[in-house]
């Protein structure tokens, strides 16, 4: 037999070593869009933390801004129940994003936002529902001028904050990568 002889199906070392660099190249460029559509961060928990962050403030500033004008859009009670309503839907809003995401992908794109304003208002709706007294929307009108307001300010802020943290390539762990 003849062994200078090479099959032509067999790549060289060399070749399958840039076919993985091609293939992680992709790989990264796939999940930096999935990231820019809705992680904050690459880290899950600095993700969940940011996300808190952000709903806590833009909850305070379209409350404030509605007291501000003389048309308070939010019954509450107390700065515990303003909290809880934070956490309650960040968690939520989690959840059902990455679901979102992971299944009605097309659905979202096709929508140009809306069905995220409208589980935003649903989510709202359930949390007013939870907390039944301490965080409450006197009619549904409130509701959805509270979303509207909270979904464009939300907005704002993290495109803002995710361009910061992508660009900067912050890591909150360990430094700058």
């Amino acid at each position: 037999m003849n062994n200078n002889r090479q099959d032509p199906d067999k790549k060289t070392e060399e070749e399958l070593k840039r076919l993985i660099e091609e293939l992680k190249q992709q790989n990264s460029k796939k999940r930096t869009f999935t990231n820019f559509g809705f992680m904050l961060h690459r880290d899950y928990f600095v993700h969940l933390t940011l996300s808190l962050a952000v709903n806590t403030l833009i909850l305070a500033v379209v409350m404030g801004l509605s007291i501000g004008i003389g048309d308070p859009l939010v019954e509450m009670d107390n700065i515990a129940s303003f909290l809880l309503a934070a956490v309650l839907l960040t968690l939520m809003e989690n959840l059902v994003k990455i679901l979102m995401f992971r299944y009605a992908f097309r659905a979202i794109l096709y929508s140009f936002g809306l069905l995220s304003v409208i589980t935003t208002f649903v989510m709202l709706y359930l949390v007013d529902l939870i907390l039944q007294g301490g965080f409450h929307f006197s009619n549904i009108v409130r509701l959805i001028i509270f979303t509207i307001g909270f979904t464009f300010f939300r907005l704002v802020l993290s495109t803002y904050l995710r361009r910061w943290v992508y660009t900067k390539r912050i890591s909150f762990t360990g430094g700058k990568k």
